[in-house]
């Protein structure tokens, strides 16, 4: 009896040491692809002796391999590799950017909501109906079409934007915290309702959104692409991956590096930072049940 017992803990053990190693693993491989990333960013100067905008005409078009130029050169002689690089820079830039500033915003709109209720709650969650009512994308594009293409104008595009996601996880999980014990205990010593939001629910309802936030900085740099993509965006000769992208795309047939090297860039920050939310958010929830 006793050996069947230690037998069935030592396999409770196992399996309970089988995922919380994945889940490490996970963390440790996003987290040390993402500082990499970082790294050749801001030591992009020392990683390569070219200007990411100096033309040279007389070495347009050279191919992957060539003396030089490992990634190739585009059709203005500026070196692919370089420009990569000193991309990352911007792309995270407007990654992390673009996705803190809704997450404040929705963070406090969603807040307020939940907790106060009434006429608060009755505006901001109609303003945010009226918001998801258009596609992402599209609102997107119509904003920065009519404000104009600039980052600041990127970054108000996606604020007005995205909020909404931010604000109905803070808003559902304030709806279950503020009916907590502890919360009712706060308002029963009389502490005021701003100390109460502040202190004591947002710290324990942010949690999701966090989690979230890691994923969307993907999306972001994305849409950001999408829009250089489509000349709404980052403007030449300004190195992104996007606006790579869309210089190169008239010479993709013969010259397929100009394309895929930003392509590969931009897939490469995606699964760092998606397994790094991933290994965040499956460190929360093992907290959470402990």
């Amino acid at each position: 009896m006793t050996s069947v017992v230690v037998g069935a803990g030592r396999s409770a053990d196992v399996e309970q040491a089988g995922p919380s190693a994945g889940r490490e693993t996970l963390l440790r491989a996003g987290g040390g692809l993402f500082a990499v990333i970082v790294l050749a960013g801001l030591l992009a100067p020392l990683l390569s002796p070219y200007d990411p905008i100096a033309q040279l005409p007389r070495e347009s078009l050279l191919p992957p391999g060539s003396p030089g130029h490992m990634l190739g050169t585009d059709q203005f002689g500026r070196d692919i590799y370089t420009r990569a690089l000193y991309a990352i820079r911007l792309d995270l830039f407007i990654g992390i950017v673009g996705v803190l500033l809704p997450l404040i915003l929705g963070t406090a709109l969603g807040a307020i909501a939940g907790y106060l209720r009434g006429w608060p709650e009755l505006i901001i969650m109609r303003t945010l109906d009226v918001v998801t009512a258009f596609p992402y994308l599209v609102m997107l594009i119509a904003l920065v079409a009519v404000l104009g293409p600039s980052l600041l104008n990127l970054f108000v595009a996606l604020t007005a934007s995205g909020w909404t996601t931010y604000a109905r996880l803070v808003r559902g999980e304030m709806l279950v915290v503020r009916e907590h014990e502890y919360i009712l205990a706060a308002e029963g010593l009389g502490l005021g309702r701003r100390r109460v939001l502040l202190g004591h629910l947002i710290p324990n309802v942010i949690s999701p959104a966090l989690v979230f936030a890691m994923a969307d900085v993907v999306l972001t740099i994305l849409f950001a692409a999408s829009l250089s993509f489509l000349g709404l965006g980052v403007q030449p000769p300004t190195p992104e991956w996007g606006q790579m992208i869309h210089e190169g795309q008239s010479f993709i047939l013969g010259a397929w590096w100009l394309v895929t090297f930003p392509g590969l860039f931009i897939v490469a920050t995606g699964v760092a930072l998606s397994m790094l939310g991933d290994g965040i958010a499956d460190r929360i929830r093992v907290g959470g049940r402990t």
